[in-house]
């Protein structure tokens, strides 16, 4: 839902926001490594992936597994199961549908703000039928410093024209809430199976499912927030 002349936005994290694709990473890791007769991820320690950048992680597997194939490799046959499983499996969230078309009414833009890498995010939105929906869309290939850095949101509000102190984030991670947060953002802490164990506190809200969200309710309170700081 691209817009003309607005100053406030939603700014969305895509992985296990949009999408619940982190089982899917989770699953497809694992399978990689079985196929390497290597033991699986715990779920805590891929949990401690999320929301950083994929070099993060792939340095750590590199060390935890041992890889006598180079990270290149690994990553080159990693990519080919996990196409396999987006096409197979990912969907947009019933709940994230739901405020996506509230945005209009509440005449709202948005941008997309991921540590994912380019290619895969717009192979992914390309799958989903919004690759052309956003204002702005901004990848962890687009910055030096990332998530829980503020340098993402903040690129995201330059580049969309959107105010920060005016606008929403969504995220499920530690580290974009973070990120949000730093930025000036009226953050919203979504709590997912893989992160609602984490302390997800610094969100200004927390909610168990997007559908929870009151869009005029959280721009009331931002404006309230606002008044109050000047």
């Amino acid at each position: 839902m691209k817009t003309g002349n607005l100053n406030r936005g939603v700014f969305f994290d895509f992985d296990g926001v949009l999408v619940d694709t982190e089982p899917i990473y989770f699953q497809t890791l694992n399978t990689l490594f079985t196929n390497m007769n290597k033991p699986p991820l715990t779920p805590s320690e891929y949990g401690n992936f999320i929301g950083k950048p994929t070099s993060v992680t792939w340095e750590y597997l590199a060390e935890r597994y041992d890889f006598k194939d180079s990270v290149d490799y690994q990553q080159s046959v990693y990519k080919e199961i996990l196409k396999v499983a987006l096409n197979d499996h990912m969907v947009l969230r019933d709940d994230a549908r739901q405020v996506l078309d509230s945005l209009e009414d509440n005449k709202l833009g948005s941008v997309l703000v991921t540590s994912g890498s380019h290619e895969w995010t717009y192979y992914k939105l390309n799958l989903l039928g919004l690759d052309d929906y956003f204002d702005c869309v901004i990848t962890g290939d687009d910055v030096v410093a990332s998530k829980p850095a503020p340098e993402i949101y903040l690129l995201a509000a330059k580049k969309s024209g959107f105010d920060t102190a005016c606008s929403i984030a969504i995220e499920d991670s530690i580290s974009g809430i973070e990120s949000s947060k730093k930025a000036g953002l009226f953050t919203i802490g979504l709590k997912t199976p893989l992160t609602g164990n984490f302390d997800l506190s610094y969100a200004d809200i927390l909610v168990d499912n997007l559908s929870e969200i009151e869009i005029p309710s959280i721009l009331e309170m931002i404006e309230s927030k606002n008044m109050v700081h000047i």
